[in-house]
């Protein structure tokens, strides 16, 4: 979709609602024209306008004036400036919120269509051998370090430090969350160290808030603990005797694509084949039966080994399918 000519509406959207660093790097690497992007870019002020000016209004919903008058306490009264502001930056927020997610929801959109109009085209991509050799290490060693980490196979020790982080994160949340007034001195964007926290800024952390804070640093440390040692026994373990379980298939791809994915042993999340896509034969071997390692399975209503081999067309219109729904305990409905 970036590397369309023009300026059209998914390529907007895009480069809009995608996430900043990763859209601009890949731009780069695509080596786009940088007029182009920066032009297709500008719509992006329809979503920083709203957050500009929630935090405008924030900051002077803050600001205070000296009315002159001393109440009983002794202390002099203030009043607001714009007492109005605090609500015209909850409305500026909520209309930010709103202008985010529908860039949002255009990019996935865009993505979704792209992925399913012009699957072929995705399928017959190669694959990086480098990275599909470092996934298949990655997979090798999440599988030793679950084989690790199983609870029944855990040292009593480790055990003890897990519930123990754990334990001092629970409470580290209770305080925090039931007794936040508590633990911190308020300060907001109109308020200053010299003025609010007596010219020290650790003044701002409260005894019970320092007693959180290090209860919260404990149970990280013991976390640390564990993922230390977990990765100091994988480390020792040969991963190549590890065989990551394969994946079932969960959503959507074409039969061609799940061809390609079974050749390269990569297993995606998914498949839910499009019978449309390839003969009905080649999905019901190559896929279920390489997928889920079982010596033969059927698609019921269809012959198991047609003397000629169907059109797409036919298959839809014979049988009333569109879709090939493989659900994960491995029976084809």
């Amino acid at each position: 979709l970036l590397s369309e000519p023009g300026l059209k509406g998914p390529k907007i959207s895009i480069l809009v609602g995608g996430p900043d660093w990763p859209t601009s790097v890949l731009c780069g690497i695509m080596r786009l024209s940088v007029v182009q992007v920066l032009i297709g870019t500008l719509p992006v002020v329809v979503v920083v306008v709203p957050f500009v000016l929630a935090g405008s209004f924030t900051y002077m919903g803050g600001m205070t004036s000296a009315t002159g008058d001393v109440s009983d306490q002794g202390n002099q009264e203030v009043t607001l400036l714009y007492p109005w502001a605090n609500t015209c930056a909850k409305i500026m927020m909520a209309l930010s919120a709103m202008v985010l997610f529908s860039f949002t929801i255009l990019f996935m959109k865009s993505i979704e269509g792209a992925s399913r109009d012009r699957a072929d085209e995705i399928a017959a991509l190669p694959y990086d051998d480098e990275v599909m050799e470092q996934e298949k290490i990655d997979e090798r060693k999440q599988a030793a370090h679950d084989s690790v980490t199983k609870w029944d196979k855990l040292p009593c020790w480790v055990k003890a430090v897990l519930l123990l982080s754990l334990i001092l994160m629970s409470i580290t949340c209770f305080i925090f969350n039931l007794m936040g007034k508590k633990c911190f001195r308020p300060f907001t964007l109109t308020s200053t160290i010299d003025k609010d926290l007596d010219g020290k800024w650790y003044n701002l952390v409260m005894p019970l808030g320092a007693a959180g804070l290090a209860l919260f640093a404990a149970s990280w440390a013991l976390l640390t603990v564990f993922t230390s040692w977990a990765g100091m026994m994988v480390d020792r373990l040969d991963i190549d005797s590890f065989v990551p379980e394969k994946k079932p298939f969960d959503t959507e791809r074409s039969a061609g694509e799940v061809t390609t994915l079974i050749e390269n042993e990569h297993y995606p999340d998914d498949a839910v084949v499009d019978v449309k896509a390839a003969p009905h034969d080649q999905i019901t071997r190559e896929v279920i039966n390489r997928t889920y390692n079982v010596p033969s399975v059927s698609v019921p209503d269809i012959e198991d080994e047609p003397k000629e081999q169907p059109t797409r067309e036919e298959i839809t219109k014979k049988y009333n399918i569109h879709k090939l729904l493989i659900p994960k305990n491995g029976v084809p409905a």
